[in-house]
């Protein structure tokens, strides 16, 4: 669907993602540009993670030195970004 269709009737677009459980894809020049899906029927807020944080496992201080150095490594090796907007 493309954004003028989605913005002449955004609020069924809404309904129909809600009812049918289904993503909705964004066109713009043909490109895709956004989707809507609709939010996880268990979603938890910031306050339910807050309170199950303790009971959470939680990485050792090498563990997550390690997380870090796979995730600079693996940063490293894609190419760089190029603005979205050239």
């Amino acid at each position: 669907m493309t954004v003028t269709e989605a913005s002449r009737c955004f609020s069924k677009l809404v309904s129909r993602v809600q009812s049918r459980r289904a993503s909705l894809l964004i066109l713009k020049r043909g490109k895709p540009v956004a989707r809507i899906v609709p939010l996880a029927l268990n979603a938890k807020t910031t306050q339910d993670l807050a309170s199950a944080w303790p009971r959470l496992t939680h990485l050792t201080l090498e563990d997550a030195e390690q997380f870090g150095r796979d995730i600079a490594s693996a940063r490293a090796s894609l190419p760089p970004l190029e603005p979205a907007w050239d």
